[in-house]
């Protein structure tokens, strides 16, 4: 059987109810380990004790794919002890038999998602895990933290200032090096990697901010810097043949602001390559159209996808599908400076932009990009393609 809880999380933990605190607040970057050790942590106290725990995410998927995910893995590296808890995928929750744990109570973990907070506020519990804490608003905490009779834990990553500032000014920080004996060769590299850009003469914005947030658990802001000449690749070669191909628009009203930005883009082993782009801010959707129609006979088993963020995109998709277009729905999600963002590793290390007729012009709104930038429908049409191209 392998427990092996973060000592400095345990720490932290106990000490906290010794000393009578409600609230116990994990910062935190990526494979710190903070969801996995608290977690571990939850289910010993299940068992030991009988107590109630709710797992509050912001969203299903969060739920389903993180804390959910972690605690069958938990579980499994368990093993004999494991056998005392069941583990439901509907509703989801976990549980301990009352007659096999020492306090003589059922413990029970349910998993909630921001969509169920209503219910999750309903019940009383002893504990509220939220986590991902920085993704959830200040009301939210107030109404779930109103639950818990033994204390609320919330974990976050330090990318930038939210509401746990008004309640704890001395959060506990956790590192990928408190949990480095549970990291592979690969992840050990992915950070050695992460502090040889920040330190690079090169470096941009996003690096030094990447350092600072994974590699150093501290806060960060992104400055203007994240996109240049020498982090995006262009290539005039290309891959005899590609796994998958996609033709992408994000529309907009063609009124002289927002771009529709359009990008054919392919993956083969892992790379991705934009193949051609399509941006204009003027016009009619018609042109865009014929233009979708026109790769889709260059392009052999391309896929169309459009944008359905807002009416304007709802009235491009209809007018596809009224053409006869083999056009399908795309809803972006989350910010979109996050969601740009989120993909600036794969953008600057796993993407080239394949020589093309527009292609200059194209980048050059790219390379203005910032959290204030006037334009970034085209880094956007990229990021979403990246996005639907690893679902394929």
């Amino acid at each position: 059987m392998q427990i092996n809880i973060n000592k400095k999380i345990v720490a932290y933990l106990e000490g906290g109810i010794k000393e009578g605190k409600s609230l116990f607040a994990i910062q935190g970057g990526r494979r710190a380990g903070k969801t996995f050790n608290v977690l571990e942590w939850l289910l010993l106290r299940m068992w030991n004790f009988g107590e109630q725990v709710i797992v509050a995410s912001m969203t299903q998927d969060q739920g389903r794919e993180g804390a959910y995910a972690d605690v069958k893995e938990i579980l499994r590296l368990w093993e004999g002890l494991a056998n005392y808890y069941e583990v439901l995928k509907q509703p989801r929750e976990v549980t301990c038999a009352r007659n096999n744990t020492p306090s003589g109570r059922q413990g029970k973990m349910i998993f909630r998602s921001y969509q169920d907070a209503e219910t999750a506020k309903g019940g009383a519990t002893d504990w509220v895990f939220i986590n991902e804490g920085n993704k959830f608003t200040k009301k939210q905490y107030i109404d779930l933290s109103a639950n818990a009779r033994m204390g609320v834990i919330v974990d976050f990553n330090p990318n930038e200032h939210f509401w746990i500032d008004e309640f704890d000014t001395n959060p506990l920080v956790v590192t990928w090096q408190d949990n480095i004996k549970h990291l592979t060769p690969s992840q050990l590299q992915w950070f050695e990697n992460l502090k040889a850009k920040a330190m690079s003469p090169t470096a941009t914005d996003i690096d030094r901010y990447y350092y600072q947030v994974y590699y150093l658990g501290e806060y960060s802001d992104i400055g203007g810097e994240i996109f240049t000449r020498a982090n995006l690749h262009r290539t005039s070669e290309m891959p005899s043949a590609f796994e998958s191909i996609i033709i992408f628009a994000d529309p907009s009203a063609l009124r002289g602001a927002d771009w529709f930005a359009c990008v054919v883009m392919a993956k083969s082993q892992g790379r991705f390559y934009v193949l051609e782009t399509f941006s204009i801010n003027q016009g009619r959707k018609e042109e865009v159209a014929r233009w979708a129609r026109q790769k889709l006979t260059e392009y052999d088993n391309a896929r169309f996808f459009v944008e359905t963020n807002g009416l304007i995109g709802i009235d491009f998709y209809e007018f596809c599908q009224n053409s006869d277009l083999p056009v399908e729905a795309w809803y972006s999600r989350e910010n979109k400076f996050e969601r740009i963002v989120a993909k600036y590793e794969v953008i600057t290390n796993d993407l080239e932009f394949v020589e093309h007729e527009g292609l200059e012009e194209f980048l050059e709104q790219v390379l203005t990009f910032s959290k204030s930038c006037e334009h970034d429908d085209n880094i956007d049409a990229v990021a979403s393609a990246i996005t639907i191209l690893k679902l394929m």
